[in-house]
């Protein structure tokens, strides 16, 4: 089932379409800590690819890509490279903020971004040195096929 078949989808011709991914290695060891019942539709993947091949095909154009790991092993690259692409203005002070949470966080702001409410700009990526536990070893694979789709396309 795709989370996001009822939803209107006429609004996505007036914004530039953008789209963040992450390695399903890392995706899945840091979800299956607050999550144990994992599983694809959960994760949002196949959810993700079919909203970029809608976008890819209302466009005629591949929308921005960027990946996780690619900003933090280098964010004024990624990021100024990204803003080209979407026609905005980079800046550095993009590369920093306040710590604290903030209003526009949510309701998952609490879960999901600890690190970031922690944080006055981007961390170096370090990579996960465990694996994914093997009862998810079939929905990482699946999950990584839709990624590495993605992930060729990405901005460099």
């Amino acid at each position: 089932m795709i989370l996001l078949n009822s939803i209107d989808r006429k609004w996505m011709k007036s914004v530039t379409n953008c789209f963040l991914i992450r390695d399903p290695k890392d995706m899945i060891i840091s979800y299956s800590r607050v999550h144990p019942d994992l599983n694809m539709h959960l994760l949002g993947l196949e959810e993700q690819k079919e909203i970029f091949e809608y976008v890819q095909n209302m466009t005629g154009e591949v929308p921005p890509i960027i990946d996780s790991k690619d900003v933090l092993m280098n964010p004024r690259r990624v990021l100024s490279k990204f803003c080209e692409r979407v026609g905005a203005p980079f800046s550095e002070e993009m590369l920093s903020w306040p710590r604290g949470a903030r209003d526009t966080d949510g309701n998952w702001g609490k879960y999901w971004y600890k690190k970031v409410i922690n944080s006055t700009g981007f961390n170096e990526y370090k990579p996960k040195t465990e694996e994914v536990p093997e009862r998810y070893e079939e929905l990482y694979l699946e999950c990584y096929s839709l990624y590495e789709k993605l992930h060729k396309l990405r901005i460099r």
